[in-house]
């Protein structure tokens, strides 16, 4: 591996002016049992969502050399890597992936899985009336979920699932407010699909119910969670665009610093972005560190170690 590069070029070779990571920080004890040689209790899982386009290759974990690539910029390994998988593609159910979380595993991480239940060929359309949520409540979807789920039991490691994020926001078809979803639907299929995995012995699989940041126009959170005893990990994205072309925002001081508030016993916080802009490449440092100030020493060493785009994963 390379030397790494100073602290101000290693940001820039990070992230340039497009999104490349989103980087992940949990706490260790959340993995106790199946954690990752690299995560001993009571330090800091540090990890990634890595786009590959950067780098000219594929995304990891399909294309390792892409995820080799950042860890030399970063100069430091992953614990954890955070990737996506959709329910289906043109219509035929995705595999579990095995092979892929194997080989995270060998490299000493754990995997993070978007698990979507929407249709990857859609090319992201919110209306989707055959994932439906009161399809996925009425059964339609349980050999999908199952045949996952048993396949997820036999791999035996740890996982960490984070099923349909950003429930809250309008721009997925698992929204309550898009795809002629109703009130209340949300939770209810996310007990359906959790009370399959469980049936089925998965019990390596740890949920991550992980909502948007508050928005005037979100769906309240009340009516979205699933229940103490259906989630593992609670978490929030948020981002601030600032002057992307094409995002038609504005710099936003303090954008996504503000997580959930609810009768939770932790308050969730998970991925945060901040945009730079061509005259400000660095300012995006800033933003992320300075709404965080003061914080305890353990929180204070997990933001240091996010320079861009960080999930702060917090277990119940």
């Amino acid at each position: 591996m390379e030397a790494p590069a100073p602290r101000a070029e290693r940001l820039e070779a990070l992230t340039g002016f497009r999104f490349v990571a989103a980087l992940v920080v949990a706490v260790a004890p959340a993995l106790a049992g199946a954690a990752p040689a690299s995560a001993q209790p009571g330090r800091i899982l540090w990890g990634a969502y890595v786009d590959g386009d950067a780098y000219g290759l594929g995304d990891p974990p399909w294309d390792l050399r892409a995820l080799a690539r950042f860890e030399e910029r970063a100069g430091r390994r992953v614990a954890i890597l955070h990737f996506g998988q959709a329910w289906y593609r043109d219509g035929r159910p995705q595999a579990f992936p095995e092979r892929e979380l194997a080989r995270l595993e060998r490299r000493g991480a754990v995997g993070l899985v978007d698990w979507s239940s929407w249709d990857a060929a859609r090319g992201g359309s919110t209306e989707q009336p055959a994932l439906r949520l009161r399809t996925i409540i009425a059964g339609r979807h349980d050999a999908t979920i199952r045949s996952w789920a048993r396949a997820a039991r036999r791999h035996r490691h740890r996982i960490l699932l984070r099923f349909d994020h950003e429930m809250n926001g309008a721009w997925f078809p698992w929204s309550e407010q898009r795809n002629g979803n109703r009130p209340g639907e949300f939770r209810r299929a996310w007990r359906h699909v959790r009370r399959i995995f469980r049936a089925e012995g998965a019990r390596n699989v740890r949920w991550v119910w992980s909502p948007n940041v508050l928005h005037a126009a979100g769906t309240p959170l009340r009516g979205l969670y699933p229940g103490d005893d259906a989630v593992d990990w609670v978490a929030v994205d948020g981002y601030n665009w600032g002057t992307l072309p094409g995002r038609h925002s504005t710099w936003r001081p303090g954008a996504g610093r503000d997580g959930p508030r609810s009768n939770r016993r932790s308050r969730p916080r998970s991925p945060t972005g901040s945009q730079p802009t061509p005259s400000s490449p660095r300012r995006r440092s800033g933003r992320i560190r300075a709404p965080h100030r003061r914080p305890s020493a353990t929180r204070s060493a997990a933001r240091r170690a996010v320079p861009y785009e960080r999930s702060a994963i917090r277990r119940r």
